[in-house]
């Protein structure tokens, strides 16, 4: 855009947006009407932008192509939600076929942009999916569910395995960092059992089952409080159902994708002390190596030993 076109665009803009200023004299208010006006703003300019395109590549179409119609699609932006028409058309194969969203990279039946579905993968690896969707609806003013979210990180997931040892360390310098691991079974009943119409009672006890070990971790880099809730900071999460190993593995690359290890003067470590929990594998993480017992384990120790103290 050059520079005298830009400078009719902000004075446009701002002759729109002016009023609001001296109506409201609040310039917060004013922030946020300018927000909501500019991201519906820019959510008919993109509309209208595809829908120019696409009748301009109408005069491109083969003879031998049938128009069909003019359907809507709506992406999901970080600006909001655009629903624009295009034409959709039949080749000489039958085939149906959408020619200015194959021209401009859309793929089929994919309602979210790039730019969402990194953010949403993204934000869903550090918080759960639902606060990623309230945030998302923050962000964008559009609402995404859950689910969707959850949806973008089982795409995306085979790739962050994959990239996670050879992701470009972020070399935060941090003389303290925390681990803590822990596992939990994960039962699963089996189709056959699914199928039969067995009462509650008997398929408690009769049903057949089948379970694995979901071994998670996590580092963060420490603990403050906010009035009685503890928040930790830079949360990294990692979990497998594979081998004690491959866990060990998984967190000592959560930490060095993160943390410039030579920085690292105390790694604290903590977990209930059973099985594969005992051995970290996370000695050399840092000059010294302090483990110990998860808060919930220590009250459960103390109980065993003093039980005529928790008495009610």
């Amino acid at each position: 855009m050059d520079s005298t076109t830009f400078a009719m665009l902000v004075a446009v803009a701002a002759d729109y947006f002016y009023m609001a200023l001296k109506a409201t004299e609040d310039f917060d208010s004013f922030l946020r009407t300018v927000r909501d006006g500019m991201r519906e703003a820019a959510v008919a300019a993109v509309a209208e932008c595809v829908e120019r395109f696409d009748r301009e590549v109408a005069a491109q179409i083969p003879r031998s192509w049938e128009l069909k119609g003019r359907p809507s699609r709506t992406a999901i932006t970080m600006f909001g939600k655009v629903t624009y028409a295009r034409s959709r058309y039949l080749d000489e194969h039958g085939r149906s076929r959408h020619p200015a969203d194959e021209i401009l990279g859309i793929p089929k039946r994919r309602r979210l942009t790039a730019d969402v579905f990194l953010w949403l993968v993204a934000r869903a690896a550090r918080v759960s999916f639902r606060r990623t969707a309230r945030e998302f609806a923050e962000v964008s003013g559009c609402r995404v569910s859950a689910m969707r979210a959850w949806r973008a990180v089982q795409q995306e997931g085979p790739l962050i395995a994959a990239d996670l040892e050879s992701a470009p360390s972020r070399n935060i310098s941090q003389a303290d960092v925390f681990a803590e691991c822990d596992g939990i079974y994960i039962a699963l009943q089996t189709p056959e059992r699914r199928a039969e119409a067995i009462d509650r009672f008997l398929a408690d006890q009769a049903r057949e089952k089948s379970s694995f070990e979901l071994k998670a971790g996590c580092v963060y880099a420490g603990k403050r409080m906010e009035g009685k809730r503890g928040v930790r900071g830079n949360v990294a999460l990692f979990a497998t159902a594979g081998t004690a190993e491959e866990m060990r593995e998984g967190m000592r690359a959560t930490i060095a994708a993160d943390y410039d290890v030579a920085d690292i003067e105390v790694l604290h470590y903590a977990s209930d002390g059973g099985g594969w929990c005992v051995d970290s594998g996370l000695e050399g993480m840092g000059a010294s190596h302090e483990q110990g017992l998860d808060l919930y384990h220590v009250m459960k120790y103390v109980h065993r030993a003093f039980p005529e103290c928790f008495r009610q």
